[in-house]
């Protein structure tokens, strides 16, 4: 059974046994989940789920290494944090 490892920003480090992955929630809920890594697309494995952390996750057909997903995932999230630091704390009434 597939398990979240850590989750942040919105991406998900997932493993089941010795297969690992990164998933990205979307929709306006957060209801939605899509493969990040190469070769977990939707339609080979993760088509139909939503919100793993509730409902779980079906089988993902290639799973990584566990160093490799980890990178993937701090990578995705230091993006998505810069991003959500810049845009997200902005306040577009400041004048300059």
């Amino acid at each position: 059974m597939w398990e979240v490892v850590d989750s942040e920003y919105g991406y998900m480090l997932v493993r089941d046994g010795d297969r690992w992955s990164v998933v990205r929630e979307y929709g306006e809920e957060g209801n939605q989940v899509a493969a990040v890594m190469p070769g977990d697309q939707p339609g080979d494995g993760l088509t139909a789920i939503a919100k793993l952390t509730s409902m779980g996750i079906g089988s993902i057909t290639r799973g990584y290494s566990r160093s490799y997903a980890k990178r993937v995932y701090r990578d995705r999230v230091r993006q998505a944090r810069e991003w959500y630091e810049w845009y997200g704390g902005r306040d577009e009434t400041d004048e300059d």
